[in-house]
């Protein structure tokens, strides 16, 4: 007989049962019910069960009777429970999903609504754009090819929103077909000869292969000609240069087989499920090389199979895709009413028209390398900016968009990708960097973050340029480092005005670092210059008794002779007392300047006696100005411009020529120091005139004489260019306002004289 312990913990179950304990009950009555029957079994069998167990196994029937009811009870009480409760749940949900339906109902609406109203004024921008393009000879070159730029991307905007046009209706089952027999062959040729131009651009050939009849296919051709452009632009964008693209079409009994190959990038195998799924792309990254927004395969998927067709697609990475459609034959599975007459005008080909002329050069990525050295060859041809401009953006348009833009202020560089922006920038060395975020390869946040750690990159001013307009994106941008952040679409004279803001912060801090520079150097100099000049003034007095002493020479030739050396030894002393005062006076130290009327052939004869220790006999000087120029000029000044300038020359070559010409032009003073020496890079004469810039070994050149050279002309209201070849030679232009070196103290010097 069961003992108290376990009666006990059977009505407590009893009290609490759920679910959960029909497995432990189960195995109590089977307990049970095998003694009650072992017991009623042996006293039949044997007769000689004692009493006492006969009773116990009638007992224990009875507790099992007793479970049973007990059980069936409960179980119809919980059922009535657990049934309201299912119908509770029940109610919620379709509550909920009542809800769901209204707001997606709602979505639908909303974008259809937007939709139309984006389409009018799109419409009252394309329509003039048309008329304007039928008549190119009424604008320049320039203006026409920006007009087709607005015109392409105007459709492009058309064919998006066309796109969630389609989406909403195949959404809500709205999209009615209009079917009719067509020519399957002629809609792909059609499409073919449309996008040939386009494919040439990246030497793409198409080929279009057929097989079989193709007789008895009904098509709504509008609809299914975006399905063949949309394969057809995936394939060309998808597909690099010199690439190729198949269409093949079979045709069967009862059915055709379009297959749309191309030899592009391919998919991976864990993303070909997806590639039908709406809004979804095979890559969402950041710096993901290729555009779109996820509907164009969705609506292949849906318009395909409205037709009662199948579509799939097979694909290899780095070898390509294959996109296979199956359509039926005949009519039968087309509703009669959906069958429209053959020669109906639907009303939908001027819409296909316009769709079909989207796949342009803006759909694709061309070879970017070629079109940006020919852009940017334009570019600069046209501008004579100093200032230089990187601009680092792969989508062509929009580079050659901000390219027009900044050209005519400054020189400009283009990149197609955050890498090689960062190549570029190293060679071209740009005032500033303008950038996309999202670009293939690496972003414009990872190039940024690349420059701020570079040595020679790291205070070059950014601008990050990006449609992610949400604050959370600039923050992120402006945390790595970017000195501004302007979202797409923006004002050109906003940009430009953010960019000369920057250029004219980073002159500023250079200006102000270089006069720290400056004013360092002047308290160092000053002091040296004083005991120079001590010296100098010192070794000057003692060449008075070599004068005297020459004159006692009996030797007509020796006394001429030595009195030339005594001459260029004044000069030279001289010339060196008056350069260190001029230095003196550069670095903060007031002095008067020198100005006088001079001949300029003998101040450039006396410049070259001073360097005859560098213009050996194998250097040759000409000098190409007449005997009578006479100017009024400070004389120390140009003679340290010209010292500086030829012993430049000399030290640029072992062999060579140094050509000199002096003229005075209306009232400037125009002079040239050209030489065929090892000429300078581009890089070199980016930074020829900046303090301590030099090219020369360590200890051979302080790199202030050219700097010295160009303040001088500049204070003097001049002005001083440099052209430079490589392997070729150097000229120096200077042109020098002659009236400017008159002060009022001069003027009445001269006239009392």
């Amino acid at each position: 007989m069961l003992n108290k312990t376990i009666l006990a913990t059977l009505f407590d179950k009893l009290i609490t049962i759920n679910p959960w304990h029909f497995t432990w009950i189960s195995i109590i009555i089977s307990e049970i019910m095998t003694g009650a029957l072992s017991s009623l079994v042996a006293f039949l069998l044997l007769g000689q069960v004692p009493l006492h167990v006969l009773i116990i196994g009638a007992i224990d029937a009875l507790i099992v009777s007793f479970v049973i009811v007990g059980l069936i009870v409960y179980f119809i009480h919980n059922s009535k429970r657990l049934s309201l409760l299912l119908d509770e749940k029940t109610h919620e949900l379709r509550e909920v999903n009542k809800c769901l339906s209204e707001a997606n109902k709602n979505k639908d609406i909303f974008l259809t609504n937007i939709s139309h109203e984006l389409r009018t004024p799109l419409t009252l921008v394309l329509t003039p754009l048309e008329e304007m393009l039928q008549d190119p000879a009424r604008f320049d070159e320039h203006d026409y090819i920006t007009m087709e730029k607005m015109h392409t991307n105007g459709l492009s905007l058309l064919r998006q929103i066309n796109d969630l046009l389609d989406l909403t209706r195949l959404q809500d089952g709205r999209m009615s077909l209009r079917f009719k027999q067509a020519d399957i062959v002629g809609l792909i040729e059609t499409i073919i000869a449309r996008v040939t131009a386009t494919a040439e651009q990246k030497d793409i050939q198409i080929t279009l292969q057929t097989s079989g009849n193709f007789n008895d296919l009904y098509l709504d051709p509008d609809k299914f000609e975006k399905v063949i452009i949309n394969l057809v632009s995936n394939a060309l964008k998808f597909t690099p240069h010199s690439g190729q693209i198949a269409i093949n079409l079979t045709g069967k009994n009862s059915e055709i087989n379009i297959d749309v190959s191309d030899t592009g990038i391919g998919i991976p195998q864990d993303r070909l499920e997806a590639v039908f799924e709406r809004f979804v792309q095979v890559d969402g990254s950041n710096s993901r090389r290729y555009g779109g927004t996820g509907i164009g395969l969705s609506l292949v998927k849906d318009i395909v199979e409205l037709h009662g067709g199948k579509v799939s697609v097979s694909s290899e990475e780095g070898k390509g895709s294959t996109f296979h459609l199956q359509l039926r034959k005949g009519s039968q599975h087309i509703q009669p009413e959906d069958i429209v007459d053959q020669d109906l005008d639907t009303g939908d080909e001027i819409e296909a028209l316009k769709y079909s002329n989207l796949v342009k050069s803006s759909d694709l990525v061309v070879d970017a390398d070629q079109d940006i050295s020919e852009l940017v060859a334009r570019l600069q041809q046209c501008s004579t900016a100093s200032t230089k401009v990187l601009i680092v953006e792969d989508k062509p348009e929009m580079y050659q968009l901000l390219g027009d833009v900044l050209h005519k202020d400054y020189k400009i560089e283009i990149a197609h990708n955050g890498e090689q922006g960062l190549e570029k920038a190293h060679v071209f060395k740009p005032d500033l960097i303008v950038s996309d975020v999202m670009m293939p390869v690496k972003t414009g946040i990872e190039m940024l973050s690349d420059i701020r750690h570079d040595d020679g990159l790291k205070h070059t001013p950014v601008i990050l340029l990006s449609a992610k307009a949400e604050v959370s994106n600039k923050i992120s941008g402006l945390e790595v480092g970017a000195n501004d952040y302007i979202a797409k679409p923006f004002n050109p004279r906003e940009l430009k005005a953010r960019i000369q803001a920057l250029i004219n912060q980073k002159k500023l801090q250079a200006e102000v670092m270089q006069s720290a520079k400056l004013a360092s150097l002047g308290t160092l100099s000053a002091g040296i210059a004083h005991e120079i000049k001590n010296s100098l003034n010192y070794i000057k007095g003692t060449i008075k008794p070599f004068e005297r002493l020459s004159k006692k020479f009996e030797n007509e030739q020796d006394r001429k002779k030595a009195d030339k050396l005594i001459e260029v030894m004044n000069q030279g002393m001289n010339l060196t007392l008056d350069i260190i005062e001029s230095i003196a006076t550069f670095t903060g130290v007031d002095n008067r300047a020198k100005q006088q009327d001079v001949n300029i052939k003998k101040l450039i004869s006396g410049v070259l006696n001073i360097l005859k220790h560098k213009l050996h006999s194998q250097i040759q000087v000409n000098v190409e100005v007449d005997e009578n120029l006479e100017c009024f000029v400070d004389t120390v000044a140009l003679s340290q411009v010209l010292m500086n300038l030829c012993g430049n020359a000399a030290d640029a070559m072992e062999t060579g020529i140094i050509n000199i010409k002096a003229e005075k032009q209306q009232e400037n003073l125009h002079i040239q120091v050209a030489d065929n020496g090892c000429g300078m890079d581009q890089a070199t004469l980016d930074r020829i005139f900046d303090p301590f810039y030099t090219t020369k070994s360590v200890g051979s050149g302080t790199g202030l004489g050219l700097h010295i050279v160009k303040s001088e002309i500049e204070k003097r209201n001049g002005t001083i260019k440099v052209e430079s070849t490589e392997g070729v030679g150097t000229t120096f232009t200077i042109n020098l306002p002659l009236e400017t070196y008159k002060s009022e103290d001069d003027t009445e010097i001269r006239q009392a004289s």
